[in-house]
């Protein structure tokens, strides 16, 4: 075996002992495990699909009125619908940056 492989077998396997420990450390403790708790959306949050007249992607697509902002309601894909001031809706159209890889939306907020 050369000097090379050697030393490339060597940072593996003490990388292989260091994961496994961490990781037993990781299922022993329950206390590092993430526990997740949500809020719990009400009727009157929740938009009509018939009121919209946009499709869902998928069948469990919900959209959630944020309150923090004017008519504008937030999906669980991550869509934003926007209420105009005709009262017809529309999807808010999203800016993806290449550098981060984020889609980021501009909303007016309640004031």
């Amino acid at each position: 075996m050369c000097k090379d492989c050697r030393n490339e077998y060597k940072k593996e396997w003490y990388f292989q002992r260091k994961y496994k420990a961490e990781l037993s450390k990781y299922h022993k403790d329950k206390s590092m495990m993430i526990q997740r708790k949500y809020k719990k959306t009400y009727a009157f949050q929740i938009l009509n699909k018939s009121e919209v007249g946009i499709p869902k992607i998928a069948r469990d697509e919900v959209f959630v009125c944020l309150f923090d902002y004017k008519p504008v309601w937030s999906s669980n894909y991550g869509r934003l619908i926007e209420r105009l001031s005709d009262g017809t809706y529309q999807l808010v159209k999203g800016v993806y940056s290449r550098a981060t890889k984020e889609l980021t939306y501009t909303l007016d907020r309640n004031v």
